[in-house]
């Protein structure tokens, strides 16, 4: 099985570049995506709809920023999105689909600053 994870800090500037098809040439199982900074209403029927792969998308409320989604061969039969945390829920930090032969899970984190105390 091949399983590729990919921060790619903007899914829409990654098309622009045909990066991710670059990705999809390797035709890894699963495809990890972190950062995606949109929503599948933002991109075209083609790009939501990736020949022989089922996306579960996990993007954040908040238009343009965090958010994953995980690219299956294999259809998922359970799929969990976000982690009770509303915190990081509202960000679109995390989805967990299984399939027949596989689960896996899609975290991204925003960077946390620690507080100054004087």
């Amino acid at each position: 099985m091949k399983i590729v994870t990919w921060n790619v800090n903007g899914l829409r500037a990654a098309l622009k570049k045909d990066a991710l098809n670059t990705v999809l040439s390797w035709t890894p199982d699963l495809l990890c995506l972190q950062e995606i900074k949109a929503r599948p209403e933002q991109l075209t029927n083609e790009q939501q709809n990736i020949p022989g792969y089922q996306i579960i998308w996990n993007p954040a409320e908040r238009p343009g920023y965090s958010g994953v989604a995980t690219l299956m061969r294999e259809e998922a039969l359970e799929v969990e999105l976000g982690m009770d945390a509303p915190q990081f829920d509202v960000e679109g930090a995390s989805s967990a689909p299984a399939s027949r032969t596989s689960c896996s899970t899609t975290f991204t984190f925003p960077t946390v600053s620690a507080a100054r105390t004087a």
